[in-house]
């Protein structure tokens, strides 16, 4: 009840409110009119009988009309046209109100009278509003029910006038029999066929409060009501009891004429009332929805202000270099979209050395630079507001985070549209020509069938000579992938496959790891099986950096003793193959840095005589691990040699894993800040200028 009070006074407060705002625009357009003016200031806001709550003063400002054209006598000015109608609110029509989600008429509605929960007592009803007795009887002064001074005893022909022990009133007057068809009530003469009081017998009372009269002896509903479970009801107008007793209206529908219906402007959508004018999830049309970026009006979805569709995705022609002046018109590698033109860059960045060594990166993901020296393109795209699990993780609003000069991630834009909210990483860009970006992983991996959360976008903050960046900081439930069945990108292109070399490398820390006795599988970087279960030994390749879980381990030993640089390549981590095992490995020696390089060579035997890895006759295969600090120095040869047994050849698929094993395994934890997979095995004298690469870009500084 105070909720509806409260939406009358805002009814009340609203009226002068507009009538001021109406006579403004009068004068406004006198003025105008004599004076040939500039413009006028626009409609008033629109004053909303159907915004939320009921009543408001909703409606966005009207575009308003222009006051005089100018010239000696001013057209007047064209009247603006006010606000829009407010979203949500009552569905219910004029002079009704909705209570407990039904719409109910006030003045007439015996258990809402002139507001919500308002009931009237079983001996009245509700008239304009008020609880009242029905015709006939009357409330005495100092009772508060309704008496008939034609029978009642004390009241006999009006209140007070009490009759004689023995007497009964019939008929208003006191008299010692009851008249011819009448019967006697405890003093009372009463008609038992149609009193409601005593209706077939002295003790069974009839509800005026249900709309009940008594007819024939019997209480029955009043003309125009149903009994539905003993209560009347008026089935042409109750929500609850629409046409039929216990027929619902959905939420938002009101019953007219016994048939549920939307309110004005609404339209039924799989039950549920939408404006299809204004409502992205059916625009225009049930079922309808518009794209992320996009807005729903008059009906149809269109990009924001500045905001092209292109394919369906909202895109800014001026800076996308997917699409620079217009749609599908892609820059070239390294170049950057500016004013709708594109413009190349300058450096050298690690797949420019990999590629010069004949060793093209053909996946280069990075949320902190740019690994091409001339690429300037967009690195990630981070999603503020809600998310969800899997490849489609944004239900917020997106925004791409490009490059700045030298190459460094964009973090202020990052900041700027992150202010105010919590922001997420929904996909990192390949920067190579192949277009194997990273989203969230799918549902239907074998080890956890759940599909991966993002990664929180302002978790890890870093710096790079100076200028602000943001890693990938990878927990439980999380990860990436590319190339693989329910992937963003179904397909991984330019991966290597079957026994193909490759190389692989990645910068992470120290920092952000489980301990090595506790340790989830599996914080991975590289190639994975394309159907997201365990395919067997050797269908994966990938860049392992922790304890080794519950495999392989370096140097002394004991896991609490990594982190090591270590290669999953399924069914096992290994840190090298010493003595047909693979743990305490000697030549692998712990990397207890912020910033460390960790890098598989992923050798091809197929097809060669004596290839088998230093130190072995046997045609075994060759990988090799090295490792070092992402901030100084050269590095280490962790392990150059033989595969394990039953690693050779090997069963590559070409998937790409960020964060998670093969399988799906998603509860390993770490730190990531970029990383590439190249055709080849590179040599010792590429990685070591790769990691001088790594060195200069200066992690931490």
């Amino acid at each position: 009840m105070l909720l509806e009070i409260s939406q009358m006074k805002k009814i009340r407060s609203a009226a002068p409110l507009f009538v001021a705002l109406l006579l403004g625009a009068l004068v406004a357009s006198c003025m105008s009119f004599s004076s040939g003016s500039a413009g006028g200031s626009g409609g008033s806001p629109g004053i909303d009988a159907s915004g939320s709550g009921g009543f408001n003063t909703g409606g966005s400002t009207g575009s308003g009309g222009t006051s005089a054209t100018g010239g000696s006598t001013g057209s007047g000015g064209t009247v603006g046209t006010g606000g829009t109608p407010g979203t949500g609110g009552s569905p219910c029509a004029s002079g009704t109100l909705q209570c407990s989600g039904t719409c109910i008429t006030p003045t007439t509605d015996n258990a809402n009278c002139g507001s919500c929960g308002n009931a009237c007592s079983s001996d009245k009803t509700c008239q304009s509003g008020s609880c009242a007795c029905t015709t006939g009887r009357v409330q005495c002064t100092g009772s508060t029910t309704c008496i008939d001074t034609t029978s009642d005893s004390a009241n006999c022909g009006g209140c007070g006038k009490a009759c004689a022990t023995g007497q009964v009133c019939s008929d208003g007057s006191c008299a010692t029999t009851c008249a011819t068809g009448t019967s006697a009530c405890s003093g009372a003469c009463v008609n038992l066929q149609t009193d409601i009081d005593h209706c077939g017998t002295c003790t069974t009372a009839c509800s005026a409060a249900n709309n009940q009269t008594c007819t024939a002896g019997a209480c029955v509903c009043v003309s125009g009501q149903t009994s539905c479970s003993g209560t009347c009801k008026n089935l042409q107008t109750d929500a609850a009891n629409c046409g039929t007793c216990g027929k619902a209206c959905a939420t938002g529908q009101t019953c007219t004429a016994g048939a549920c219906a939307c309110a004005s402007g609404q339209t039924s959508c799989s039950g549920t009332c939408k404006n299809l004018q204004t409502d992205t999830a059916n625009c225009g049309a049930c079922g309808t929805a518009c794209a992320s970026g996009q807005t729903c009006t008059a009906g149809a979805c269109v990009c924001a202000s500045g905001q092209t569709s292109c394919s369906g995705t909202c895109k800014n022609l001026q800076t996308d270099a997917a699409n620079c002046g217009t749609c599908g018109k892609a820059c070239a590698s390294g170049q950057t979209c500016t004013a709708g033109v594109c413009a190349g860059g300058t450096g050298t960045g690690p797949c420019d050395i990999l590629g010069a060594a004949g060793n093209p990166c053909v996946a280069a993901h990075s949320t902190v630079r740019a690994l091409y020296g001339a690429y300037t393109g967009n690195l990630y795209q981070v999603c503020k507001g809600s998310f969800a699990a899997g490849p489609n993780s944004c239900k917020g609003t997106t925004m791409d985070i490009g490059v700045v000069t030298g190459g460094y991630a964009n973090a202020m834009a990052q900041d700027m549209f992150c202010t105010g909210g919590s922001c997420t990483i929904s996909i990192i860009y390949d920067q190579s020509p192949n277009g194997n970006h990273l989203k969230p992983t799918p549902s239907g991996g074998g080890a956890v069938a759940s599909a991966d959360n993002p990664a929180s976008a302002t978790a890890l903050p870093t710096t790079l000579n100076g200028n602000k960046v943001y890693g990938v900081y990878i927990n439980t439930g999380m990860g990436y992938r590319a190339g693989c069945t329910g992937c963003g990108v179904a397909k991984a292109t330019g991966t290597a496959t079957g026994d193909q070399a490759e190389t692989e490398y990645m910068v992470t820390s120290q920092n952000g790891k489980q301990n090595g006795n506790s340790e989830g599988c599996c914080f991975d970087y590289g190639n994975a099986e394309t159907d997201l279960h365990d395919d067997g030994a050797g269908t994966m390749e990938a860049v392992y950096f922790g304890g080794g879980v519950a495999w392989g381990t370096g140097s002394p030993g004991s896991r609490t003793s990594g982190p090591w640089v270590m290669a999953d390549l399924e069914n096992g981590i290994f840190a090298g193959w010493q003595n047909s095992q693979n743990q305490n490995i000697s030549t692998n020696t712990p990397l207890k840095d912020n910033f460390v390089t960790g890098i598989v060579i992923g050798d091809s035997c197929t097809g060669k005589t004596g290839c088998a890895g230093t130190g072995s006759g046997a045609p075994n295969g060759r990988f090799a691990l090295y490792g070092g600090n992402a901030q100084s120095g050269p590095l280490t040869t962790e392990w150059d040699g033989v595969r394990p047994t039953g690693y050779f050849p090997m069963k590559k698929q070409g998937s790409i894993i960020l964060g998670t094993g093969g399988d799906n395994s998603d509860s390993g934890t770490g730190q990531w800040f970029e990383g590439v997979m190249a055709s080849g095995a590179a040599t010792l004298t590429t990685a070591t200028a790769v990691q001088a690469n790594i060195v200069a870009a200066g992690y931490g500084k």
